[in-house]
């Protein structure tokens, strides 16, 4: 299996103290997934055979921050 993740985040800081923040941001993660299954196959006549199989999807996901 790989995962791969870029983050895409945008902010504004609205007001700032030594001990307290706020501000917001909105962005997305851009995923991608790659995954994969494989091993030995027994047929109907009892022969068996070596087979891989993979799947990939790439996405993306909202991003909200406070």
């Amino acid at each position: 299996m790989d995962i791969t993740i870029a983050r895409v985040f945008f902010g504004r800081e609205f007001f700032a103290s030594p001990n307290h923040e706020f501000g917001l941001g909105a962005g997305f993660h851009w995923m991608s997934l790659d995954t994969f299954i494989e091993g030995q196959i027994i047929t109907g006549f009892g022969e068996t055979e070596f087979a891989r199989e993979a799947v990939s999807a790439e996405f993306p996901l909202p991003n909200i921050g406070g």
